[in-house]
């Protein structure tokens, strides 16, 4: 018979195998049992101890989905806070990772791109950027520095 994890045994398994915020493994392991105490403790030291960091998590998500496929401040937000992102963190999100200016170079970025595509439609690409979680005004202030820096 095969003896059960110890809540510290399961977490370094967990972590080695994929990312996880703090909130995603203390649902995954109460959710397989764990009492809740144990796993806050757990977490608490593992926290501590620098092998949980939600936002080195969140920095680190970021980079990695700007270079592979940008998307606006509302999409990142979204995934993130499904991710288990806490609410504190979210909010030095858009102040401190993602300002609006780094927003907009994304967005200026994606309708090079759309451009070099044969879309050249200003109204498909605004409808573009706002699927991809761009506001309108971003996408907007996108579109018009783009056009200037064409001409």
């Amino acid at each position: 018979m095969k003896k059960k994890l110890t809540v510290e045994e399961r977490i370094v398994r967990m972590i080695c195998k994929s990312w996880y915020t703090k909130k995603r493994l203390r649902e995954k392991l109460i959710s397989e049992g764990y009492p809740e105490n144990d796993v806050e403790e757990a977490l608490q030291a593992f926290e501590q101890d620098g092998y949980i960091d939600d936002e080195f998590f969140m920095k680190t998500y970021l980079e990695g989905k700007r270079n592979s496929n940008p998307r606006g401040f509302w999409a990142y937000k979204t995934e993130l806070e499904r991710l288990g992102i806490e609410k504190d963190l979210l909010e030095q999100f858009r102040s401190i990772y993602f300002p609006p200016s780094e927003e907009v170079k994304d967005g200026i970025e994606l309708i090079r791109k759309w451009f070099q595509q044969g879309e050249t439609s200003r109204d498909r690409i605004i409808q573009r950027l706002s699927r991809k979680g761009f506001s309108y005004d971003i996408a907007e202030w996108s579109w018009n520095l783009f056009q200037a820096n064409r001409e």
